[in-house]
């Protein structure tokens, strides 16, 4: 299943953030959107960690073009975290080439794949959207070139009976 980099479109936020106390925890089943190349039979799994104002997005072992790679920790900036939901958003604006690390390696193959859907300069602003009500999650992108959905899913509260094994 293909790295999670993404996140959901978000505009017009006009609500309040309140801190986190104690790590919170969900469990998502995620498909990669069908706009991103995605299909229903494709799901993957991620463990959602907030911690106070950082978002936690820890990924198990996937495979990409039949190759297996190690599972991932990627944090995110919660800009907005209250009872009813969760919004993390983290922006780039750069004519750099990407270069991906697979924990903690750099990782040739992943940067490839990631070079040759990206586009140069990148002015982009990713969104990550959890309604805590219903478990909704979604995942998306909103840039210069593009605004796309990536990822959609369904989450639940608590401790995941395998959890991943990436560390923070």
């Amino acid at each position: 299943m293909a790295a999670r980099t993404g996140f959901a479109l978000c505009c017009g936020l006009l609500c309040a953030s309140a801190p986190a106390g104690a790590t919170e925890t969900w469990n998502c089943t995620i498909h990669v959107s069908p706009s991103f190349g995605g299909t229903e039979t494709s799901p993957g799994h991620v463990q959602i960690e907030i911690e106070g104002s950082d978002l936690l997005w820890v990924t198990p072992n996937f495979t990409v073009m039949g190759k297996e790679y190690p599972g991932t920790t990627q944090h995110r900036p919660i800009i907005v975290n209250n009872e009813v939901g969760l919004v993390s958003v983290f922006g780039i604006a750069t004519t750099a080439v990407p270069k991906v690390t697979v924990n903690g390696r750099p990782s040739a193959a992943m940067s490839a794949i990631v070079k040759s859907t990206m586009p140069n300069p990148r002015v982009e602003a990713y969104a990550t959207v959890l309604d805590k009500q219903n478990g909704t999650l979604r995942v998306g992108v909103v840039g210069t070139t593009e605004v796309r959905e990536i990822d959609i899913g369904e989450c639940t509260q608590g401790a995941s009976p395998t959890p991943p094994v990436p560390s923070k």
